[in-house]
């Protein structure tokens, strides 16, 4: 009988399923979940002796094993039902199985039937399990959390394991979608994205033991240590746990918060010292009274208070040095002190005397505070953990406030360079981007009250039914401060509610002469296809463009009008590999070469369908032209260049899709984001055959597709479309 004592019920009364369960990250996931309080985990696997012991050790009255094949609908919805009529509820889905690529394949031996068995489970798989899982919250009225596990594999591109980004990319497209549409049931969709770690899996992908694994993956961390399936545990029950409070038996000896004396670094600071585990908390501010008064509110054994300006670095010096001498080291630094826009400026009122005020503060102040911490780290030999206070606004763009916006980049730029630099110390580096919380700075830079504020704030998060607090800051403060964050290191910790996913993606084109080539162009029969063709025609040194399609008459038009001379047209089905290879054949025969390959096929989801009615017939469909279509263009276009030693470049149609959510089409935008991942493998694998790979993601072009599937005319579409555009008084055109 496996220890089942919870530390603080983080999961009290909480029934999960952890597909995948049975070994590696997804059996630590099931223990730590069951340790935290978990009323039954109920473990799904097609390991089906592991899964039982597993069970087994756990005990009858915690956890249960079902043999799942999460490939197969009928075993995915059969699972979630026994959950239901076994325990009564579904609160907790952990979306893990998943398996390694089949061959270390490239774009270049790109192989559709391994590539399609590694999707069944890695994709359809995740999108079969979440679909079930939200279906059962929502009839069962739970606002539960589902967490997939994705990859950083999913963030960059590969030498090898093409098959594998992609399906990753396509993990996160599902989520991000997932967790905007799930929002208004008070459902949340994350996905945790960790490094190389040595699992079961991976040990037999590998053929090495456990020990060897780590040894490896050990040799390419910027941080001293390895990752081991307890830190990816340790995250997903972060997520899992419905106030994220999941922190048990933290190691927060001495911690610094500058801002401490109000809002959110108060909240931090009341939160460190709840956990017991925290020997001194001290707070640093310019607000000695506030400051003073929350450190005696806490109790002089658990927190300090300091006066700070951190405009002043001798006055960080200092803090941190009196820090040192008093408690003998420092374990934690919380770079909170900031500031607001004095004004509504945009870049062309910009204020230069309020620019340099305000960056004192938010990005001088955060690099003295991250330097003198990081110094006494060091020199006390520390692992240490340092967080700033950044802000969503830093990956995006603001109408107004430019200067608070350029301050947050500066945060996010700073925390990335020092975690990779403090890496080799063992000291990680991390930060925490709210979107607004009512706090004191907020109420008065805005004159209103705490409701008004909240209520605002709100509106425009995609997860309802909740308001952002200080304390839930703090959360994610104290998660990345402590050691159940031990592998997480330059990461951008967003606490947001969905108001990132919620908004509006701006997008820009543009355009480049041709000089003397040969291209390709599939999908050019119409569109943005079409209108490529003519453009590259048009250019004058475009020895010959070929046009493929499966709309042959369309086709054979444009190809008449551009002219024999500069245009011929193939009719080419995507999804048939041998009629991809045969149309690049073809064309190197016929003209010598092929420079451009612009993979432009695609189609729009049949259906407005969510994840809570996914139709995976329909998504197969889907992906076979817009995922496995593409792949294959882009493998033997670059095996062409390879072969005729041409320094090409390949050039694929993506979209906005591929880096946002939505609260329908599901199945279109994770075909997007794995285009996305293509793109990222093969740019570096073909890099050094000096072949270019890229993508373009525009918005939505008032296309026969496009006008076809919304039954609206042009000027409608583009009118709906140009809504949602910064840029005023023009329309997003093919050309």
């Amino acid at each position: 009988m496996a220890n089942t004592k919870p530390g603080k019920n983080k999961l009290e009364d909480k029934v999960a399923i952890v597909t995948g369960g049975a070994s590696g990250i997804g059996e630590t996931t099931a223990l730590s979940f069951v340790e935290n309080g978990a009323r039954a985990v109920v473990i799904a696997d097609i390991q089906d002796e592991k899964g039982q012991k597993l069970a087994e050790s756990i005990g009858k009255d915690r956890s249960t094993f079902i043999h799942c094949d999460v490939t197969d609908e009928n075993q995915v919805q059969s699972l979630v039902e026994s959950t239901l009529q076994l325990y009564g509820k579904l609160d907790i889905m952990f979306c893990n199985a998943g398996i390694c690529s089949l061959g270390k394949q490239t774009v270049l031996d790109f192989d559709p039937d391994l590539y399609e068995k590694l999707f069944a489970v890695n994709v359809r798989g995740a999108a079969l399990t979440l679909k079930y899982a939200a279906r059962a919250m929502v009839e069962g009225g739970v606002k539960g959390s589902i967490i997939c596990t994705a990859s950083i594999a999913a963030n960059f591109g590969g030498d090898i394991y093409t098959d594998y980004s992609m399906s990753k990319c396509a993990v996160l497209g599902l989520v991000k979608s997932a967790s905007v549409q799930l929002g208004p049931h008070g459902i949340r969709a994350n996905s945790i994205s960790p490094g190389a770690v040595a699992t079961p899996m991976m040990s037999n992908a590998w053929g090495m033991s456990l020990e060897q694994v780590e040894k490896a993956f050990e040799s390419t961390s910027a941080l001293k240590g390895v990752l081991k399936v307890k830190h990816v545990a340790n995250a997903v029950l972060f997520l899992a746990c419905e106030d994220s409070e999941f922190i048990n038996g933290h190691n927060l000896i001495v911690a610094i918060i500058t801002g401490g004396a109000s809002g959110i670094g108060e909240a931090t600071a009341r939160l460190f010292a709840e956990q017991g585990g925290a020997l001194m908390v001290v707070i640093a501010d310019i607000q000695d009274e506030l400051g003073q008064q929350v450190a005696t509110s806490i109790g002089a054994n658990k927190c300090s208070y300091r006066h700070c300006d951190v405009t002043e670095e001798e006055q960080v010096k200092s803090v941190v040095e009196w820090t040192v001498q008093n408690f003998g080291q420092l374990d934690i630094m919380f770079s909170n002190a900031g500031v607001v826009s004095t004004s509504t400026q945009t870049i062309l009122d910009l204020d230069l005397s309020a620019f340099d005020r305000l960056y004192a503060v938010n990005a001088r102040g955060a690099a003295a505070c991250v330097k003198h911490a990081a110094l006494a780290m060091v020199e006390g030999r520390v692992r240490g953990s340092i967080v700033c206070a950044a802000s969503v606004v830093a990956t995006m763009a603001g109408s107004k406030w430019t200067d608070y916006v350029m301050s947050k980049h500066a945060v996010l730029g700073l925390v990335k360079s020092a975690s990779r630099q403090l890496g080799v110390h063992g000291i990680r580096v991390n930060c925490v981007s709210p979107y607004g919380v009512a706090t004191p700075l907020a109420l008065a830079a805005y004159g209103r009250r705490v409701e008004e504020m909240e209520d605002m704030y709100a509106a425009n998060m995609s997860l309802e039914g909740v308001v952002l607090k200080a304390r839930h800051v703090a959360d994610a403060v104290l998660f990345l401060a402590s050691s159940d964050s031990d592998l997480v290191t330059g990461h951008d910790l967003v606490v947001d509610g969905g108001f990132r996913i919620k908004g509006k993606t701006k997008m820009s084109t543009n355009n480049k002469k041709l000089a003397g080539k040969v291209a390709i162009i599939t999908g050019g029969a119409s569109g943005i296809g079409e209108a490529t063709a003519r453009l590259f025609a048009e250019q004058g040194g475009a020895l010959m463009v070929v046009i493929a399609d499966i709309q042959d008459e369309l086709g054979q038009q444009v190809a008449t009008s551009i002219g024999a001379s500069k245009c011929s047209y193939r009719h080419c089905d995507v999804t048939d590999e041998e009629q991809v290879k045969s149309l690049v054949d073809w064309t190197v025969q016929n003209f010598g070469q092929l420079d451009i390959m612009f993979s432009n096929a695609g189609i729009f989801s049949s259906s407005e369908q969510t994840v809570l009615n996914l139709d995976l017939t329909a998504c197969d469909r889907l992906f076979a032209v817009n995922v496995r279509g593409m792949a294959t263009c882009v493998k033997h276009a670059a095996l062409a260049m390879v072969e005729g030693r041409v320094r090409g470049s390949i050039v694929c149609t993506a979209s906005v899709a591929a880096s946002t959510a939505s609260t329908r089409r599901t199945d279109y935008y994770m075909s997007k984001h794995s285009v996305l991942g293509l793109v990222k493998s093969a740019s570096r694998q073909l890099g050094a055959h000096g072949i270019r790979v890229n993508c373009v993601s525009p918005y939505v072009v008032a296309t026969p597709m496009a006008l076809a599937v919304s039954g609206k005319s042009m000027e409608e579409v583009e009118n709906i479309y140009a809504a949602n555009m910064s840029l005023e008084g023009v329309a997003l055109k093919a050309r």
